[in-house]
Parts: structure tokens; C-alpha cells; sequence
């Protein structure tokens, strides 16, 4: 079960996550929330929908609104 409580309704479900821009990540991270094992893989470096960004620069809010889309997930 990978961790996941027994009693979530989507325990035991394992979920490839191929999404980017807004509602996939969004609609994967619930599917997590209610026990499924996600795992998300990254998108090429040209996805337009990753924020690009200077090394040592500051997380901007865009980032930082992409990255809390990912909680629940398992990097591949």
C-alpha cells in the first residue's frame, strides 16, 4: 500500500502522473489526498508551463504555486 492509511478510499491505487499547467497536477495531488500512490513524472526542461528561472534566484510566486501542486507525490 505504500504508505497510504487502508481506510482512504483510494488506497492500494497507484497513478502515473504525465500532467502539466494547472489541473492535472491539481486533480493528481486530491487523488493523493485520498490515498492513491502518485507518481509524478517531470515534464521536459521546455515545458512552458514550468516557470524558468536564473540559478540563485529567488523562488517566484508561480514556482512556488507549481511546487505545492506536487505534495502527495512520489518523483520519477
Amino acid at each position: 500500500m505504500d504508505g497510504a492509511e487502508p481506510d482512504l478510499p483510494l488506497a492500494g491505487i497507484r497513478i502515473l502522473d504525465l500532467s502539466t499547467v494547472v489541473a492535472g497536477p491539481f486533480g493528481s495531488e486530491i487523488l493523493g489526498q485520498l490515498g492513491a500512490d502518485v507518481i509524478r513524472i517531470d515534464p521536459p526542461p521546455a515545458d512552458p508551463a514550468v516557470p524558468s528561472k536564473p540559478a540563485g534566484d529567488p523562488v517566484n510566486e508561480a514556482e512556488g504555486f507549481l511546487w505545492a501542486l506536487q505534495r502527495n507525490k512520489r518523483q520519477a
